[in-house]
């Protein structure tokens, strides 16, 4: 599937029995104020298994919230993001935000991102009360910032990356 649209949020994931979610071999591209995926089961009712694997991520604009590829927030437990190929985001390429909860045992590996669009893509990573994170095999370019770490990261694994970040 092409996923793309002018202003929100491409695909979110929302309601009860959030389990064991996947998104394969799609393409979320040209979308002028907005976000890819994002998936925020919430604390009280937690979702494990999510995948997201094998897409393109492209040409996504907007100002902060907006303009993210993926964004993964509080109750996100066991998630895998791998083998996506990002390009050119305006605010940030892989979120990942606990917020007032935690995000708990993601691996994020083996993602291409760069910014051959020349958006600006200030950061690769935004990482913010996760617990239990690998970050591994991921090619890096042309991005501001590779990795940002916030509060509350515990227990995080980052591994035979390679970035070639800007600052």
């Amino acid at each position: 599937f092409t996923a793309t649209v002018a202003s929100g949020i491409a695909v979110s994931y929302g309601g009860s029995s959030r389990d064991n979610m996947q998104l394969i071999n799609n393409r979320v591209v040209d979308i002028a104020d907005g976000v890819g995926i994002r998936f925020e089961p919430g604390e009280g009712t937690p979702a494990t298994g999510l995948l997201i694997s094998g897409n393109l991520f492209s040409n996504i604009n907007g100002i902060a919230p907006s303009g993210a590829a993926i964004e993964l927030y509080k109750g996100t437990r066991d998630a895998v993001v791998s083998n996506n190929h990002i390009d050119s985001v305006k605010a940030y390429a892989i979120q990942v935000n606990g917020g007032n909860g935690s995000v708990l045992n993601t691996t994020i590996s083996d993602n291409v991102i760069s910014d051959s669009l020349a958006l600006g893509t200030p950061t690769a990573f935004v990482l913010t009360n996760v617990s239990g994170m690998q970050v591994r095999d991921n090619t890096i370019s042309g991005v501001s910032t590779g990795v940002y770490f916030s509060d509350k990261v515990s227990n995080f694994d980052l591994t035979c990356n390679s970035i070639n970040a800007l600052n």
